[in-house]
């Protein structure tokens, strides 16, 4: 990670990826856990088609080959 006090778009998608499959490999028998699982999913439903994130991902040599999960998105 850089100095940057802010997160750079081109993250948006990995880190959102990785949450992701965080949360799915747990057990979800915490009641917060299963809000804050249905919360990724509503506002991660399609995160790798929002155009500028793919685009702005794709350019980032560091993240480029291993950010997306779907090869067509990418």
């Amino acid at each position: 990670m850089s100095s940057s006090k802010f997160v750079m778009v081109s993250k948006v998608i990995p880190i959102a990826r990785s949450l992701q499959l965080v949360t799915v490999k747990n057990s979800t028998q915490i009641p917060l856990k299963r809000e804050f699982i249905a919360q990724m999913q509503r506002h991660f439903v399609n995160v790798e088609g929002n155009l500028t994130l793919a685009k702005s991902t794709q350019l980032d040599p560091h993240l480029k080959k291993m950010a997306f999960q779907n090869n067509e998105e990418a």
